[in-house]
């Protein structure tokens, strides 16, 4: 989070200045991970802070800024990296291994087969 503080020499005690410290701007970046294509992402997001009510009244009376970074680009192009250095690559999201272990369990276990030659 960043924040853009006016009058900031008060809050530091600086004698013969007065003036009120206020926020002026805040900046929050949110960095995510998320198996959706970029576009559809950013839409997602912005939709979302349409509703709640703190972000609606903090816009109003300072700059506030929301800022998305997402990993799914990333994770891609690492992905292809090593699939063409000759790895394996199995993805799991948390919902598959936390609510159907056996299944992701099951997949590993054919991807070694397949492997080792059966």
């Amino acid at each position: 989070m960043n924040l853009s503080l006016e009058n900031p020499l008060s809050l530091v005690g600086v004698k013969g200045y007065d003036e009120e410290p206020f926020i002026r701007k805040i900046t929050e970046t949110v960095f995510l991970f998320v198996e959706m294509e970029d576009n559809d992402f950013d839409d997602f997001c912005f939709s979302a802070l349409k509703n709640p009510p703190i972000f609606n009244t903090l816009k109003r009376s300072m700059e506030l800024e929301v800022k998305y970074r997402w990993q799914f680009s990333d994770n891609l192009e690492r992905q292809n990296q090593l699939v063409i250095d000759g790895w394996i690559v199995i993805r799991f999201s948390y919902d598959q291994v936390k609510e159907q272990l056996r299944r992701c369990q099951q997949i590993v276990q054919q991807v070694i087969g397949q492997w080792l030659g059966d």
